[in-house]
């Protein structure tokens, strides 16, 4: 008995050591894990009333807005500037200024990549603004734009879903009408929320998308898009923004069947280009 003991004596202490250890590492994992999640803070978010409060006390504070530039044409936040993302860090002129990022629709993911990069390469600061140029309109703030352009804010085009598909998987949720069997296979990883279409009756699928949309908001904070097989469903949702006031609510364009015929597009260039990743990766929308 007393060697046995003895043995406990010696070894369980060096367990618990161990366990101690492995507790520690597992936690700083998850909670560094946590930064890079949607709910979770990142240091490079900044939210509409972080920047009231230090926009006008920055002198080198800017907006860089990396849309492309017909968005941009369209509506824009006043005094910002239009950079394609592939070209931000060889602005020199920009590494001692406060940059906040400006995106559009719902591809979050590729602006924080961009924030990070920017940074690794002797930016002083660079941020991305949270909900991007949706949120700031949402927000009721100035912008610079052509008359009835504003609803073009709330539509995600097939390349860009695509993109934050892939990025992203799990920063926006999906509210799908209709009896499509597909869709899954083409968000695996994303939240899917179906909804029937009653399509003799465009009243009855705007009461039910509104009743889900309403749920959905109060068990997530995360952009909502709408996906109909054709499309046609845009306008409507655009009235239910209006209406309803929803905030961080868009639509497909084009519906799933756009959305299918992209997807098949880029498999097939998977196919003759070895560069694959290079190519695919374009654009910050």
């Amino acid at each position: 008995m007393t060697a046995i003991h003895e043995i406990r004596r010696l070894f369980v202490p060096r367990n618990l050591i161990k366990a101690v250890i492995v507790f520690f590492l597992l936690y700083i994992g998850l909670t560094s894990c946590a930064g890079n999640t949607v709910t979770g803070k990142n240091k490079h978010l900044i939210s509409i009333a972080q920047i009231e409060k230090i926009r006008g006390d920055t002198p080198d504070f800017l907006f860089v807005d990396i849309r492309n530039k017909d968005n941009f044409r369209k509506i824009h936040i006043k005094n910002s500037l239009n950079i394609d993302p592939h070209f931000l860090t060889s602005k020199t002129f920009l590494k001692g200024k406060k940059i906040v990022l400006v995106y559009g629709g719902i591809n979050r993911a590729k602006a924080l990549e961009l924030a990070r990069n920017a940074e690794s390469k002797g930016f002083k600061s660079v941020s991305v603004l949270d909900g991007g140029i949706t949120a700031w309109v949402e927000a009721g703030l100035e912008v610079q734009s052509y008359p009835g352009r504003k609803r073009d804010l709330h539509t995600v085009e097939p390349g860009d879903l695509y993109l934050s598909a892939r990025k992203a998987p799990h920063s926006f949720v999906i509210v799908v009408l209709g009896t499509e069997t597909s869709i899954e296979k083409f968000f695996p990883e994303t939240r899917i929320c179906r909804l029937e279409e009653k399509q003799d009756n465009a009243i009855t699928t705007l009461e039910k998308l509104g009743m889900t949309i309403k749920d959905l908001r109060k068990q997530i904070s995360l952009p909502i898009i709408v996906v109909d097989k054709s499309g046609a469903i845009g306008n409507k949702i655009y009235l239910f923004n209006t209406s309803a006031n929803v905030k961080q609510l868009f639509y497909l364009e084009g519906g799933l069947k756009s959305y299918r015929n992209y997807v098949e597009k880029m498999a097939l260039i998977a196919k003759g280009k070895k560069n694959l990743g290079q190519r695919l990766d374009r654009g910050c929308e």
